[in-house]
């Protein structure tokens, strides 16, 4: 059994917005101590949390064709879905994530065929060292278009 495979171009990526407080510090900084027999010792610095935002550009791109499971030839993803057309779909998505928050969005685009939308956001608030308190969202909308 094969997975479904796809002809496409597609361009992916990540970038931060701004500095961390890790990136702050321009040499390493080490602390010192004193062992048990009073000799000074390295003592470990704890990594800091990733502080800073970033968008991730998920997909930006066009999907030509698809060849299902076990099938062994490609057909153009509007004949997939049952049209009687030749067309791809384009996409373009990105994802903005800080801390323990995040919001996204990705749009799927096949002309004479389909328009499909959908963004989600995710918040998690600690409450207690063992407890979190997580909020979610979705929405989704998908409709024909054209012929």
């Amino acid at each position: 059994m094969t997975p479904n495979t796809f002809e496409a171009i597609v361009l992916q990526g990540r970038t931060k917005l701004g500095t961390s407080s890790s990136d702050a510090a321009s040499a390493p900084r080490t602390s010192m101590g004193l062992s048990k027999d009073g000799k000074e010792v390295a003592v470990p610095t704890p990594t800091p949390a990733e502080d800073v935002a970033s968008i991730s550009y998920a997909e930006l791109g066009y999907f030509y064709a698809i060849k299902e499971r076990n099938d062994s030839e490609f057909v153009s993803m509007a004949q997939d879905a049952g049209a009687d057309v030749q067309h791809g779909v384009w996409s373009a998505g990105a994802l903005y994530e800080k801390g323990k928050f995040n919001i996204g969005a990705i749009e799927y685009y096949c002309e004479d065929v389909i328009n499909i939308a959908y963004a989600e956001s995710k918040l998690e608030v600690p409450l207690a060292d063992d407890w979190k308190l997580k909020f979610a969202g979705q929405y989704v909308d998908q409709g024909s278009v054209g012929e």
